[in-house]
């Protein structure tokens, strides 16, 4: 069979990394690789017939670079990501995949998960797990969906925790008696809730004896970055710093606590921790700003997160409970608690295998 894949945004580009590892095990399958940054820097090595597309969706460069591709390529199948929170290759991919009668799969990284701006449906979703299938059908009644597990975690099962220790990527919080917090950015400036949060978060850390760090999203402008840094150096003492680790992986390794608004990392964060002899941090998300929730809701039909709803991620909704609710989370038990919780989370190890088969089966 012939595959046409695209992807652009960094949860979309891991799970499709670990989905063309698996197509390509027998070579009896042909693939061809259309991406836009970020995504196309995490997939720069994967296939050598990769098209890196302009970012700007104003042009008309995409849609007419994937018309031809599917034109020349003759594509049995269209394999694709999710952008947000705008649109991107994935949506034009779909758009010209229904344009041109190839059957289309869209691999969901969060639950409910689709852009709609194309105006189509794919013609199947492969989800995480029945309650993915069950938001997105709230969404789109007449959405197809399949699961199979989480494809952006399916190679965790070969991370070594204990190797990343050894060789120092946690050293420094090991050693320190300081807790390391890390806030993982998101490209939602425009909000000025986001820009709140942050401001807010780092004020109450004030006085404590932490070390405060922030870890900008591949989609944040330097420009944003710049005024985001300006604010909170001219409102709180605590200093503005970046988490300089060079992947993901490292800096969700090397942190007492995984931060953010409603970033992917804090799922990443809870599939790692499942994958080490024993765990070593956890997640919360900070939902106190009503800008962001509302936000949130106009994109998102419910805020059912299963992580969330188990208690495995955690979540602050107040301003008045943040600082009591972080130091809370920084105690012992609480890593004692995730440990017995961690064990609910389904193992994804067989996600690629079963979307494989669901993809040969519905084409």
């Amino acid at each position: 069979m012939r595959f046409i894949l695209t992807s652009r945004d960094p949860s979309s580009a891991i799970a499709l990394k670990n989905l063309i590892l698996e197509i390509s095990v027998n070579g009896e399958h042909q693939l061809k690789l259309i991406t836009q940054s970020p995504a196309s820097e995490m997939l720069d090595s994967v296939l050598s017939d990769h098209v890196v597309l302009n970012t700007d969706n104003a042009s008309h460069e995409p849609k007419e670079i994937l018309i031809n591709s599917f034109r020349t390529f003759m594509p049995d199948v269209l394999i694709c990501g999710i952008s947000g929170p705008d649109s991107g290759i994935d949506e034009i991919a779909i758009e010209v995949a229904k344009e041109v009668g190839v059957p289309s799969f869209a691999i969901q990284s969060w639950w409910g998960d689709h852009n709609p701006t194309c105006g189509v449906l794919p013609n199947t979703f492969l989800v995480i797990d029945q309650e993915a299938s069950k938001q997105t059908r709230k969404r789109f009644p007449e959405a197809h969906c399949i699961e199979v597990g989480s494809l952006a975690h399916a190679h965790y099962q070969d991370l070594s925790v204990r190797k990343l220790i050894s060789d120092g990527v946690m050293t420094e919080r090991i050693k320190s008696s300081r807790p390391s917090l890390c806030f993982y950015g998101q490209p939602l400036h425009f909000l000025p809730g986001y820009v709140e949060t942050v401001r807010y978060l780092w004020s109450s850390m004030e006085s404590r004896d932490i070390r405060l760090l922030y870890r900008p999203h591949p989609k944040e402008t330097s420009e944003t970055l710049k005024v985001l840094a300006e604010t909170i150096r001219t409102s709180c003492q605590v200093p503005f710093n970046y988490d300089t680790h060079k992947s993901t992986l490292q800096s969700l390794c090397s942190h007492s606590l995984i931060l953010s608004y409603y970033s992917t990392v804090c799922i990443d964060n809870i599939y790692l921790n499942r994958s080490s002899p024993k765990v070593f941090n956890r997640a919360i998300y900070l939902w106190i700003e009503d800008d962001l929730m509302d936000w949130w809701g106009r994109h998102n039909s419910s805020l059912t997160i299963p992580l969330v709803d188990a208690k495995i991620i955690q979540t602050i909704q107040r301003k008045e409970d943040l600082k009591h609710q972080i130091m809370d989370c920084l105690s012992p038990h609480h890593l004692e608690r995730l440990t017995t919780q961690i064990n609910t989370v389904l193992d994804p190890s067989d996600s690629p295998r079963k979307s494989v088969e669901a993809i040969l089966a519905h084409s």
